[in-house]
């Protein structure tokens, strides 16, 4: 615990696309939220949509509280620091388009970085068709990048449906080499101390 305290911790920061929030839900372009840009290398004016908290579409809000924020068939969706500049990438919460409601496939997201010394780096996540969010952490490959750009490739079928993501945890870049995994687990552990008191984790939505 004292190796965690020594961390830099104040640096994580949680986006929760909390201001997304509307009672019908939110379609736009290109946003800022954390002080992040969201963006399409085309912005089609609704390439990123947010479920609502209330009325028919309500219950496939895998935040019931709060929003998530999902790809809505624009080109291309990334996330980079406002102004520019390197960032580490600790976590990030996903859940089934539809929260499980109807039609849902395995969905496999994948996350591609470009790295700030150059080059990329990509993982992956796969989340089931159930309520709720799942938390996935992202290994030290992503402790110093520069942008990040996600795709999403359904299961047993060729069309399926991109994922929500929510609670993307971020926080200064680790520079000087890439992070031992011991080192990486050590800096998660403080980030997720430090934003315990602002990240609402989100409780799966009741069956219906």
């Amino acid at each position: 615990m004292l190796a965690v305290a020594a961390l830099p911790a104040a640096a994580g920061t949680t986006i929760t696309f909390d201001e997304r929030t509307s009672a019908g839900g939110v379609a736009t372009g290109n946003f800022e939220s954390g002080g992040f840009l969201f963006s399409y290398a085309i912005d089609n004016g609704v390439g990123f949509r947010s479920w609502g908290v209330e009325g028919e579409f309500a219950p496939y809000n895998a935040d019931p509280d709060g929003a998530t924020l999902f790809d809505n068939g624009g080109l291309d969706p990334s996330f980079a620091p406002v102004g520019g500049g390197a960032f580490a990438l600790v976590s990030i919460d996903i859940a089934d388009i539809y929260n499980g409601r109807t039609g849902g496939l395995p969905t496999t997201t994948y996350f591609t970085a470009t790295k700030a010394g150059g080059g990329v780096t990509t993982q992956s996540f796969t989340v089931d068709p159930v309520p709720g969010l799942t938390t996935f952490v992202f290994d030290s490959s992503f402790a110093n990048v520069l942008s990040v750009a996600w795709y999403w490739i359904p299961d047993g079928a060729f069309h399926g449906r991109p994922a929500q993501l929510d609670n993307i945890v971020v926080g200064e870049a680790v520079t000087g080499g890439v992070p031992e995994p011991s080192a990486w687990a050590l800096m998660i552990l403080g980030f997720g101390t430090a934003g315990a008191a602002m990240r609402r984790r989100s409780r799966p939505a009741p069956q219906v």
